[in-house]
């Protein structure tokens, strides 16, 4: 088990969240305060953005025949 401890400016809650496709339970006591435990062999989050930008699945609709 991994455990971090981070600042998160954008985490503006109080309590327990389990993201279970990473296997992470956070924790934020206070708010922007996260301490997140990993169950699996993955990187934390630390909660700083890495100036990438977030992958976005474009999906093309069709118009109906009037």
């Amino acid at each position: 088990m991994k455990f971090k401890l981070f600042w998160a400016w954008f985490d503006f809650w109080v309590g327990f969240y389990y993201d279970r496709h990473k296997d992470i339970l956070y924790f934020c006591p206070l708010p922007t305060v996260v301490f997140a435990f990993s169950f699996r062999d993955i990187p934390i989050p630390t909660g700083e953005y890495d100036g990438t930008e977030p992958k976005v699945t474009i999906i093309e609709t069709k118009k109906r025949n009037e």
